[in-house]
């Protein structure tokens, strides 16, 4: 209601199941999540432009492999190519893939603690032990300090963050 005389509209939805008019949109963004490329492609314009921003298999890759498991850890085909095949098979033109790398460094043990149990970087990071004298769930506690021993850096704990972009027209 705020915005009715602009072009700009806020829509909330399954991103499976986007249901918009053909050719609508000159540009859709996609951060972090799965995709219909047939779909987007089919709402937007001719000359429209789809950009997205995901998580690489190789994202916070030294952490994985000390742990065993992660976030598409064991997966054949990594999310980025699974996107890129989607988008060409759409009819998308002009594909870019981008790596994006991004070093995030952490002050504490418990501010890199914090993310990991909130983030999906390691499978169950949370739910490994139980300890059930203290009743609460603890983490692998010697591996998370055998990886900040490794990483402790001058500007804090280092967490080497691999994403990727995809940009492509219609």
């Amino acid at each position: 209601k705020k915005y009715s005389n602009s072009k700009v509209k806020f829509a909330k939805m399954n991103n499976l199941e986007m249901k918009f008019p053909n050719e609508i949109f000159d540009l859709v963004s996609a951060k972090h999540t799965i995709i219909n490329a047939k779909q987007i492609y089919n709402c937007l314009t001719k000359g429209g432009t789809l950009v997205i921003e995901g998580i690489d298999k190789k994202d916070c890759w030294e952490l994985k492999e000390l742990f065993g498991r992660g976030q598409a850890y064991n997966d054949e085909i990594a999310i980025s190519e699974k996107d890129y095949q989607e988008i060409k098979e759409a009819g998308f033109e002009k594909i870019q893939k981008i790596k994006i790398i991004e070093n995030e460094y952490y002050e504490t043990k418990e501010d890199l603690l914090a993310i990991l149990m909130k983030t999906p970087i390691l499978n169950d990071f949370s739910e490994i032990h139980e300890n059930k004298k203290l009743g609460h769930k603890k983490v692998e506690i010697d591996l998370l300090n055998k990886y900040i021993q490794k990483n402790k850096k001058e500007k804090g704990i280092l967490l080497k963050r691999r994403l990727y972009g995809i940009v492509a027209q219609k």
